[in-house]
């Protein structure tokens, strides 16, 4: 099968896929610079990448109406320049996240969808993520179109009501919207994956314990654990903690200032409450290191390298807030995580479980906190193997 794959930020996944399931097909990766240039190195197939971040994220575009037709013109070029590289490669398969998001993403599938192609989304995860994003949009005042009654009689499939603020909001930004629509690319339900009608889609969401299985449960655990702890110069006889800071300002959730305010709050509680524990922190892909020097000067707190994918069978507790995709890590690999959900705006998707404690209030919370710490303190993790 003559594949093209649209690369997403979550390269790791991307890797194991193309290497393992797809590593009899013959692969082309297209995608943002900084993503592609990052499975180049672990991947031999042909890669073709843009730097233009317009390409891939739409909140990215700063639409007005002095330059709405000059976005529109750049995207009808860029459909016709990739519609000609479509037909020259004569692919046979498309390969994707989602069919909701990213311009170039939307014009491959408006491709395949027209000649009657296979397209298989590969979702880094299944949740309804509508309350999500209804709540995000809510905070823009360029997604607010409660207003303008005609956009919302015509593009009623990409609206929803906040019924708590009273307004209407628009997936896309409103000009954004349009243009999608005269680029005949615009999701049916962008809220929902898999909303593309056609009998030859396929939605594979992401095995995560498969995933797992491949790229740590097969190493020799104890001593990787043992080299890593040498490396980054933590005790041995100390438990581990890795903090994922959440990434609010560059998901558009808050501004620089609340999104400092609210990790500092995080890594506050867990500094005092876990004072005699291994700490360590793990900056999310979109987050750059620069923004967040706080955290080492500071805090005293370490601000590891590498991918959180080949550290997190190391830790003996996972901390993170409002939510990650490394809480079903953890979870596999048997490792309690704690997250504090307790801000204004609230992850609807994470549960209590067994291995997931979600705090959604911080009354008592140093209390609870404290009894975490009794529960870990019971083994010597050190030596803990994965089953």
């Amino acid at each position: 099968m003559k594949n093209l794959i649209h690369i997403n930020i979550n390269t790791n996944k991307w890797i194991t896929i193309i290497n393992k399931k797809l590593s009899k097909d013959n692969n082309t990766c297209v995608g943002y610079k900084k993503n592609i240039l990052k499975l180049h190195k672990k991947v031999k197939v042909k890669n073709y990448y843009f730097e233009n971040e317009l390409l891939f994220f739409h909140k990215k575009i700063n639409l007005t109406n002095q330059n709405f037709y000059f976005i529109l013109i750049f995207f009808k070029i860029i459909k016709l320049f990739l519609f000609i590289y479509y037909k020259f490669n004569n692919f046979e398969k498309y390969i994707t996240t989602d069919d909701m998001s990213g311009p170039i993403n939307l014009i491959f599938i408006s491709f395949f969808l027209r000649d009657n192609k296979p397209i298989q989304l590969i979702p880094d995860t299944i949740d309804n993520n509508e309350k999500y994003f209804i709540e995000e949009r809510s905070k823009k005042k360029k997604f607010d179109v409660t207003e303008d009654k005609e956009f919302i009689s015509k593009y009623n499939f990409v609206c929803r009501k906040n019924k708590k603020k009273k307004i209407v909001i628009s997936f896309f930004e409103k000009n954004m919207t349009i243009i999608l629509d005269k680029l005949n690319i615009l999701p049916k339900n962008p809220f929902m994956v898999g909303s593309i009608k056609t009998k030859r889609l396929s939605i594979t969401p992401f095995n995560s314990h498969s995933f797992l299985k491949e790229l740590i449960f097969n190493k020799d655990l104890k001593n990787q654990k043992i080299k890593f702890f040498k490396r980054n110069n933590l005790i041995t006889k100390k438990p581990l903690i890795i903090v994922g800071m959440m990434n609010w300002h560059n998901h558009d959730i808050t501004d620089k200032k609340v999104d400092q305010k609210r990790n500092h709050q995080m890594l506050s509680l867990i500094k005092k409450s876990f004072n005699n524990f291994n700490i360590l922190i793990s900056l999310h892909p979109k987050q750059v290191k620069n923004d967040y020097k706080w955290v080492e000067n500071k805090m005293g707190l370490k601000i590891i390298n590498v991918p959180m994918i080949d550290c997190i069978a190391f830790a003996d507790m996972f901390v993170t807030s409002f939510g990650s995709s490394v809480i079903k890590w953890a979870e596999i690999l048997k490792i309690k995580s704690l997250v504090f959900n307790f801000f204004n705006d609230k992850n609807h998707n994470i549960k209590n479980n067994k291995y997931t404690k979600v705090f959604t209030s911080e009354k008592n919370i140093y209390n609870q906190l404290n009894n975490y710490k009794k529960i870990i303190n019971e083994k010597n993790f050190i030596i803990r193997t994965i089953s």
